[in-house]
């Protein structure tokens, strides 16, 4: 069983990094709309905190498949909140 870690943990890196596909998507559509609009705050700040929390956990482990990979996930969570910050609507 233990040799097939390196590969579960390549393949559930692969999945990860898969899933960010679409906050890339949502990112690349906020920046060529310059709106936030329809995009639910909770989600981003989720994003954020469960990315951060699961990379944390995946470098404390020493498993880098877990950190890096939801590192990405943090860091695109990132860029999520920047552009809520900068194009949110002017009153």
């Amino acid at each position: 069983m233990t040799m097939f870690v390196p590969i579960l943990g390549t393949i559930a890196m692969i999945a990860s990094l898969f899933s960010g596909l679409g906050l890339l998507a949502q990112i690349q559509h906020n920046f060529k709309k310059k709106s936030c609009e329809g995009f639910a705050p909770p989600m981003v700040f989720s994003t954020i905190f469960i990315g951060l929390a699961w990379g944390a956990y995946g470098f404390a482990k020493g498993d880098p498949f877990i950190g890096y990979s939801n590192s990405f996930v943090f860091l695109l969570g990132c860029v999520l909140l920047y552009q809520l910050f900068t194009y949110r609507k002017k009153r």
